[in-house]
């Protein structure tokens, strides 16, 4: 056995001896109890966010799908007069606003969530 391996396994003894004497069990509880009651209330504040990313993505969705509806009876009653330029036009419109409020408000997740449920 080398003497640097020696001199390092009795300097670590010695620091845990000397740990171990100072420790108070309780005082440790004590800490480990505060440490775990941040991370409780880090985590109360994180799923507090995600529910409030949730609801405002679900309103995103919502008023996606009640803008496509209004487009669609556009281009069903533009249709029913002949203007099929104007229907092809409100389609189009349609197809863009869904893929543009989806996109952009990262709906994805949520709707394909809604989907299965």
């Amino acid at each position: 056995m080398g003497v640097f391996k020696r001199i390092k396994d009795i300097t670590k003894a010695s620091v845990n001896d000397m740990l171990d004497k100072v420790e108070d069990p309780i005082v440790m509880l004590n800490q480990y109890l505060r440490d775990m009651e941040k991370e409780i209330r880090d985590a109360e504040v994180t799923v507090a966010k995600q529910m409030a990313d949730e609801r405002r993505m679900k309103q995103r969705l919502e008023e996606a799908v009640r803008i496509s509806a209004q487009r669609e009876a556009q281009a069903e009653v533009a249709l029913k007069n002949g203007q099929e330029e104007v229907a092809a036009d409100c389609w189009k419109r349609k197809s863009t606003m869904i893929r543009s409020k989806l996109n952009s408000a990262n709906c994805m997740p949520v709707l394909k969530l809604m989907l299965l449920n």
